[in-house]
């Protein structure tokens, strides 16, 4: 215990331990990991390395200087009991020796039979079998859920039962995600991990003022509005506030609903000039270089294949999709919001490549004949580095339907061999059985795409139940991913 105890200078002594044998004597759970090849494709070491690698991670924040790592680093700093946070560590994939399905499960029972044999109990054994139980819940939930939907967020807070447990295990997924591989960890992952970090703790503190403000009344909302705006748009915003779906509103900030109108302004005062330029959808770019994307929010008439074709205009200029959220008016106009980051994991900084952009649009949206051949275009644009798996491991294909996953959606969910134009595929071919995406999640691990959207019938704006409609669904996605 008193090795463990010894923040910031444990990895050290557990690779000499470890290189002699003794480590693995001493806890012949980690010792099954010693040379274990991971067969997961997005892990770079063996079980022992990675889990010597957590340490590592966690013994730099001690005294790290970067300012990246300051919140982690405070996460530390603070914590009272480094012991049980580093015995986590060590346990966490000694499940994946038992050659089980689900390695986290197995990996929580052995860490209790530690407890058990090292006299550990009470909190600090609960706090234990939390962490190890738990390990991946968190960049799950992050990753693949909607983080802005209040039962994602319920659902969250349960399984973390306390703010304590959560901030530990943001600690621990961070150092986890650092030790897998280089690209594990990215601005925009820590972006999403943070922004429910935040919701859930918005949760924790006030319950009913977090359900207040996720359900707050539109008329609050409006009132706030018109008076930062200009009297002349009030009619459009009446129109924004009345034709908008509901979950549009959901901690949708005032800048955010301004920035939106002002969009939707843009696009309006478009529709009233001569000729093709009514038929164009506006544009608005804002570089979010901390977070290590840029917002691309995309204002026009609800055309056939209209998030498909935003998405191969950005696909067609090398562009990686994160995220995409489509809102559409009861006017029929629509507003698509995609967060996408370059080749290098950055933002979009270039005006002339926003400018390309654009440009594709104005041909593919513009009246006449042309059409924009998005996978010819794709195809000659695409990055060789982007996402490379470059242990060339084989990547598992999959496609999944499910309406048991959402209240309101039903959810389809991926796992393929990424390649800039995968969404451009996947959102045509649901266009085409008139399943509408929502919201879509994505996901990038070691060049592996995991990804879940969110669908309604497009006619109905329901959960698509017929069990025809759904097959039709997994059929298409799945030919479309190349399985």
């Amino acid at each position: 215990e008193q090795i463990l105890q010894h923040r910031g200078d444990v990895a050290r002594i557990l690779r000499q331990m470890h290189r002699v044998g003794f480590l693995g004597r001493y806890l012949p759970e980690f010792g099954a990991l010693t040379d274990l090849v991971q067969h997961e494709f997005f892990h770079r070491y063996s079980a022992d390395e990675h889990t010597l690698r957590c340490i590592d991670q966690l013994d730099a924040l001690a005294s790290s200087e970067d300012p990246k790592t300051a919140f982690f680093q405070r996460l530390f700093r603070d914590l009272e009991d480094p012991y049980i946070l580093y015995l986590a560590l060590i346990l966490h994939d000694t499940g994946r020796a038992e050659n089980v399905r689900h390695h986290e499960d197995a990996s929580a029972m052995l860490a209790s039979q530690v407890c058990t044999r090292l006299r550990i109990y009470g909190d600090r054994r609960r706090r234990l079998t939390f962490l190890v139980d738990h390990h991946l819940t968190f960049w799950r939930m992050a990753t693949t859920r909607n983080i802005d939907d209040p039962a994602t967020v319920a659902e969250f807070a349960k399984a973390m039962q306390t703010r304590f447990y959560m901030e530990t295990l943001f600690l621990f997924s961070y150092v986890d995600s650092r030790a897998t591989n280089e690209e594990a960890w990215s601005d925009w992952k820590y972006s999403l991990m943070s922004h429910l970090y935040n919701n859930t703790l918005a949760w924790f503190e006030d319950r009913e003022a977090f359900q207040e403000k996720a359900n707050r009344p539109r008329t609050a909302q409006k009132e706030k509005i018109l008076d930062k705006l200009d009297p002349e748009l009030s009619e459009e915003i009446e129109a924004h506030f009345e034709k908008m779906p509901s979950r549009y509103f959901r901690f949708r900030g005032h800048q955010s609903i301004i920035r939106h109108l002002r969009l939707f302004h843009r696009f309006l005062e478009k529709t009233q000039l001569p000729g093709h330029e009514s038929l164009i959808p506006v544009v608005g770019w804002e570089a979010r270089p901390d977070e290590g994307y840029s917002l691309v929010e995309v204002v026009g008439w609800n055309r056939h294949h209209f998030l498909a074709k935003v998405a191969g205009a950005l696909a067609a200029r090398n562009l990686n999709i994160l995220s995409a959220d489509l809102f559409t008016r009861d006017d029929d106009l629509v507003l698509d919001i995609f967060r996408v980051c370059t080749t290098n994991f950055g933002p979009v900084k270039s005006d002339r490549e926003m400018e390309r952009v654009e440009k594709l649009l104005e041909t593919q949206f513009g009246v006449g004949d042309e059409e924009v051949d998005f996978q010819a275009l794709i195809g000659r644009e695409r990055s060789p580095s982007l996402f490379r798996n470059n242990l060339e491991i084989e990547i598992p294909q999959r496609v999944y339907v499910s309406n048991n996953l959402s209240e309101e959606q039903t959810v389809l969910e991926l796992q393929a061999q990424d390649r800039i134009g995968l969404l451009y595929d996947i959102f045509t071919a649901l266009g085409n059985l008139n399943a509408e995406v929502v919201h879509a999640r994505i996901s990038t691990q070691a060049g592996a795409a995991i990804d879940r959207f969110y669908l309604v019938d497009s006619n109905s704006s329901k959960k698509i139940t017929d069990k025809g409609h759904l097959k039709l669904i997994e059929t298409a996605v799945s030919r479309a991913v190349g399985i």
